[in-house]
């Protein structure tokens, strides 16, 4: 075998292995969600002093990350893995202290830092 057939096909492979597993994670995650909307309505429940919905929110959303974060995991670093899941469960805490602005720039972060993993070319 040449040099060129080994290489065409080594590049197949791996755009192969990409593709399937973007659209293996858009069906799993389609248009972010749930996550994506927990974060969204943990913003609002913490801006409308709804302490037991944001804490509930906290909690499925904790859940939900257990879930899927092991297909996250194939595509990421371990460092923004690790900054994602800081910043669940310390916006779990920040719910349910009451702490509204920890609250709400927590989720503002986690949301920005799930859009980023839903990318195909994410930001650094």
């Amino acid at each position: 075998m040449s040099n060129r057939v080994i290489t065409i096909t080594l590049f197949g492979v791996i755009l192969f292995i990409f593709t399937f597993y973007f659209i293996v994670q858009k069906t799993i995650f389609p248009s972010g969600q749930p996550i994506k909307g927990l974060f969204q309505n943990i913003i609002q429940d913490a801006q409308l002093n709804q302490w037991p919905a944001a804490v509930r929110k906290t909690h499925l959303l904790e859940k939900e990350w257990e879930e899927r974060k092991y297909l996250i995991m194939f595509n990421y670093a371990e460092a923004d893995y690790q900054v994602f899941e800081d910043t669940v469960y310390a916006l779990t805490v920040a719910a349910e202290t009451k702490e509204k602005f920890e609250t709400i720039s927590r989720a503002k972060m986690g949301q920005k830092l799930w859009e980023n993993f839903l990318k195909i070319l994410p930001e650094p």
